[in-house]
């Protein structure tokens, strides 16, 4: 008895006490910043050693709108806040004097060492004076990142540069409202004396930042005025992003062409300000991506190139080995994106001298402006280590491509658009080499004189996956599919018939009997369904996954559906041909109008546990059977059904509600499921629908209307069935 009174006057230990520090530290690592708070509010005694054991869990902190009352006040989190939080993002605090508040609680709390501070959706710059005054204090030591996306107000881009001396990289995008004024105006330091002001300014112009290596400013500035006093004082930049091409059609509709006219920088005054750039992207010559991630929004928008250096840890550039291999001179430019009208021969002469280490290359043009002919500058080139090619509305011949690929044997990334060149079999023939590297191959406009030509461009491509061809001509047949065994993704947009040889005669198609008219098809298509039975042989081995079809000719679209069928390989499907995909109008009532039934049946059979996106349009009708057969499909997530206008539809069908009834009973992937132009002839196809989900208990999912309207007697709405998880 006496032994159990001493052990319960025994303090008990925890595991603060029983293990080691490194211990603790990795058990509290698996822990939330409110786990950490939460265990905090346990007892004395944890509230006070908790916060020595989880420094790492507070490297990185996020605050929103939704914590800025509690956090300025809350006690146990001001006590896990020092000097090792590393990293900041402030996010949707649109009042400035929230941001400064929560600005000057970091200083109070320690936290002086941040080396990367982010704001999105914030508006923190209004009070120049009073936001650059409390950076100044936060970044005098360590900050190297500075990111403000979506921000609500403008900032002076040199003072604010000047105000964080180690700063390594800069991102700045603003909101479309804001963009006209940051075009061409300098916020004013309002609230400084004078004298301080002429001090200020005689700083400015001495100030170099020279640790700057990557800047990135998503909206067009006013060259003269804003981004060349910049670039002026940036000797070691690396990376320069400019505005993209949202931001630049956005500045041109809202500003005057007095003031705006899509003006550019001169690339030879560029490349003398900062003679290390390795990557540039020019105004207007990326697509607008929202991603949190500067350096992963960058390498996507920009032809998936991933940033080589600067997304290196930059924790130690203030190390006095110096060893940094952020800081290391690059000879030679590796990264280069641009429009025709920055200049021909100044580009030309860039791409001359950077040839033996460019790795990418964007050249475009506008669609309405007059160009040159990059044929000359092609044939000159010898690229080695190019790996990818984007040639946008450009004008150059196929000879003069074949040449520069002969150069580059790695390359592995090609996107031509051009609509008056053509691949003929002489110019195929140049290309000596096997492109053993690429991977995909993207043309628009670009044309095959023949069968044959394209043929043998695909046989010096063995490792290509992406084979993506629009607006052009070409025919792929049986004899392309043993070229294609690596094929990953195939889409055909837009397309033309190859050109008929018809010596000038019109043919009336009344006059020829059916063996005639087929063969004419034949001549007419583009794609041949003995292409997709070949590779769905075993023999063939075919990895395709991917297969869009849009607006183009076929010989035969029931026996092309069926052959597609038979590839057990394919994950996404999206068909989307001119013409009714389960017969003509005039044809109904035939047989062989339960096209749709015999092909999702047979996907059933080869490729149901693969299937996971099906996208038909132009679809006669779908019936009761096939919708069910789709319920069977165990990955089947998206599923998107349009059928032809009623009023261009001689004998429109209803659709079958209790087909898509049974379709959301059986499915346990489906995500959403759109149908188009649903016709129903006495009642609204949606509230039909919700009406029969509710009498046979379906209560997964919920039906969102489209448009709808009344044609030809019957209603015809658009609506999307979308699945209700148990969170929602």
């Amino acid at each position: 008895m006496n032994y159990m009174q001493d052990t319960a006057c025994q303090p008990q230990l925890t595991m603060m006490e029983l293990f080691p520090f490194d211990i603790v530290v990795a058990i509290f690592s698996h822990l939330s910043q409110q786990d950490c708070l939460n265990a905090m509010a346990v007892c004395r005694n944890w509230c006070d050693r908790i916060p020595q054991y989880t420094e790492d869990n507070w490297r990185a902190l996020r605050l929103s709108r939704r914590d800025i009352n509690g956090m300025l006040n809350h006690r146990r989190r001001s006590r896990c806040l020092g000097k090792h939080v590393k990293c900041v993002n402030i996010c949707s605090i649109m009042k400035e004097h929230q941001v400064l508040a929560i600005l000057r609680k970091l200083l109070a709390w320690g936290c002086t060492e941040i080396e990367s501070l982010a704001f999105k959706s914030c508006s923190a710059t209004m009070n120049q004076d009073a936001f650059l005054d409390v950076l100044r204090q936060l970044a005098n030591r360590r900050l190297t990142h500075l990111t403000l996306t979506q921000h609500g107000s403008n900032i002076g881009f040199v003072p604010v540069l000047q105000a964080c001396p180690q700063l390594t990289h800069f991102t700045y995008k603003p909101t479309n409202t804001i963009q006209k004024d940051v075009y061409k105006n300098e916020p004013s330091l309002a609230n400084s004396k004078n004298n301080e002001s002429a001090a200020t300014t005689t700083a400015m112009a001495t100030t170099k930042f020279d640790n700057l290596i990557y800047l990135h400013i998503d909206t067009a500035l006013h060259i003269q005025d804003r981004l060349e006093p910049i670039l002026q004082k940036c000797p070691n930049l690396q990376y320069l992003l400019g505005a993209s091409s949202t931001s630049c059609d956005y500045l041109l509709y809202c500003v005057t062409s007095s003031s705006y006219n899509g003006d550019f920088i001169d690339l030879d005054k560029l490349l003398s300000w900062c003679p290390k750039l390795v990557y540039v992207s020019a105004d207007g010559v990326y697509q607008e991506h929202d991603d949190d991630e500067v350096e992963v929004f960058a390498s996507i928008a920009l032809a998936e190139k991933p940033l080589r250096k600067c997304i290196t840890d930059t924790k130690d550039t203030d190390d006095e080995d110096g060893n940094d291999e952020l800081q290391q001179p690059s000879q030679q430019l590796c990264h280069l994106a641009t429009f025709e009208h920055y200049g021909y021969d100044q580009i030309s002469q860039i791409l001359r001298q950077n040839q033996d280490k460019l790795e990418y290359l964007l050249l475009s043009r506008r669609e309405d402006e007059e160009g040159r002919d990059w044929s000359p500058v092609f044939r000159s080139l010898d690229t080695p280590c190019l790996q990818t090619l984007d040639c946008e509305y450009i004008e150059f011949d196929t000879g003069s491509i074949v040449n520069l690929l002969n150069t580059c044997r790695d390359i592995q990334t090609i996107n031509l658009h051009h609509y008056f060149a053509t691949f003929t079999q002489q110019t195929v023939r140049n290309l000596h080499t096997t492109l053993h590297q690429l991977h995909s191959l993207r043309l628009t406009g670009i044309s095959f004189a023949d069968e044959g030509s394209a043929i043998a461009l695909l046989q010096r491509l063995p490792s290509l996956k992406v084979l993506i061809i629009q607006e052009s001509r070409i025919l792929l047949a049986e004899r392309a599919a043993m070229f294609l065994r690596n094929l990953k993704q195939l889409e055909l947009w837009n397309m033309d018939p190859p050109e008929e040889n018809t010596n000038g005669s019109d043919i009336d198609d009344n006059n020829l009997n059916r063996e005639e008219i087929e063969q004419r098809q034949q001549a007419a298509a583009v794609i041949l369904p003995s292409l997709f039975e070949s590779l769905s042989m075993p023999s063939h081995e075919s990895k395709l996954e991917i297969v869009r079809l849009v607006r183009i000719p076929t010989v035969n679209t029931r026996q092309l559906l069926l052959a597609l069928a038979h590839i057990p390989t394919l994950k996404h499907i999206d068909i989307r041909l001119s013409g009714t995909l389960d017969g003509d109008d005039d044809d109904v009532n035939k047989d062989d109008n339960d096209i749709m039934l015999k092909f999702v049946l047979k996907l059933r059979e080869r490729t149901s546990s693969s299937i996971e996106q099906l996208v038909l349009r132009h679809v006669g009708h779908f019936c009761y059977s096939a919708l069910d057969a789709l319920g069977d499909f165990p990955q089947l997530r998206k599923l998107d059904i349009r059928f032809p206008p009623v009023m261009k539809t001689r004998f429109p069908k209803e659709i079958s509600l209790h087909g898509i009834s049974q379709l959301l009973r059986k499915s346990k992937s489906l995500e959403t499921a759109e149908f188009g132009e649903a016709a129903l002839a006495k009642h609204p196809p949606k509230s039909t629908l919700e009406k029969l989900l509710r009498e046979e208990d379906i209560n997964n999912y919920i039906v969102r209307p489209g448009f709808s309207r009344k044609s030809c007697d019957m209603y015809v709405e658009y609506f999307t069935v979308i699945r209700c998880h148990k969170s929602e």
